[in-house]
């Protein structure tokens, strides 16, 4: 229709931005803070319990994993040598190994949480079969 936009995401990869810093951690803060759900303590005489339901826990798991995935897209695609001539863009792009390992690699828990959602695509790619293969490009197949 009219008002359907299409965005192809290989015109728009996901990559560095030149967005990083405290700023940048500041907006993952508000990710995990606003759409996460939080520990609440429950007191269990003089120790106290944090209890989140399975669902929470899954669910917290899953925007976990969305962020490592990022993390390593941008890793994966990252300004390795800034323009000396042009303002804000870069000369050379490239993997950043030692970006992936401190953002995701060396931890296993964001490991863990990446496997997770890759693991809930995969099983929505699967049970939304025939969907999936309408949407793909002809010559994309």
């Amino acid at each position: 229709s009219e008002e359907e936009v299409v965005v192809d995401l290989r015109a728009n990869p996901e990559r560095y931005t030149g967005y990083a810093g405290t700023s940048a951690a500041r907006v993952w803060d508000e990710i995990h803070n606003r759409n996460c759900f939080q520990l609440e303590t429950q007191d269990s005489g003089s120790n106290g319990t944090c209890v989140l339901s399975a669902a929470q826990r899954i669910y917290n798991r899953l925007v976990s994993g969305l962020h490592s995935s990022i993390s390593l897209h941008i890793a994966h695609d990252y300004c390795l040598q800034r323009s000396t001539t042009a303002i804000a863009e870069c000369a050379t792009w490239g993997p950043n190994a030692t970006l992936a390992h401190e953002q995701v690699l060396q931890h296993p828990d964001r490991v863990e949480s990446l496997y997770a959602a890759f693991a809930v695509l995969l099983r929505a790619v699967v049970r939304a079969g025939d969907a999936v293969t309408v949407a793909v490009p002809h010559e994309d197949v």
